[in-house]
């Protein structure tokens, strides 16, 4: 299939299921001449009561789920000891999808450990953006060699562990 067709096909499968996830959460569109993209309003909340956060520093890997079907994962998160946690989040495709045209990419995020295991990492910057792709947050918890919870903007589950 031409890259065209298949970025056509894709871009129409994400704006069909942002359409679809729109009861659940609401989205601003950004035209930038060059592609429509839809950002969330809302965010979620990082934890108050925060915990030193450098054990979790590293390469944790596994999938998540959003409007493209399941995607790899990598994150490389560096946590200090106020519980500030920053990271780099690596997508691309995996065997078990078989979307067209399923990109990779990458973007740094920004967030917070609290004292009850909770990890909350926010969009920040792009470092590799593909054409009709949108940055993710994340909300869930650390126990053990694993981080699983849910991406915030598409209510689907990631889940990743210490590499």
């Amino acid at each position: 299939m031409p890259t065209r067709i298949r970025a056509a096909a894709l871009a129409l499968l994400l704006l069909a299921s942002a359409a679809a996830c729109a009861g659940r959460r609401t989205y601003s569109h950004l035209d930038t001449g060059e592609r429509l993209v839809y950002v969330p309003e809302t965010v979620p909340e990082l934890p108050e009561q925060r915990q030193d956060a450098r054990a979790l520093s590293g390469t944790w890997s596994g999938t998540y789920g959003c409007w493209q079907g399941e995607t790899g994962l990598e994150l490389r998160l560096r946590g200090a000891r106020s519980g500030e946690v920053t990271a780099v989040f690596r997508f691309f495709p995996v065997a078990s999808n078989t979307t067209p045209a399923v990109a990779k990419g990458s973007y740094r995020m920004r967030g917070a450990y609290g004292t009850d295991g909770r990890l909350v990492l926010r969009p920040h910057a792009w470092i590799d953006a593909p054409a009709n792709y949108v940055m993710v947050s994340l909300d869930g918890r650390v126990s053990g060699g694993r981080f699983t919870g849910t991406v915030s903007e598409c209510e689907m589950p990631f889940s990743v562990e210490r590499g």
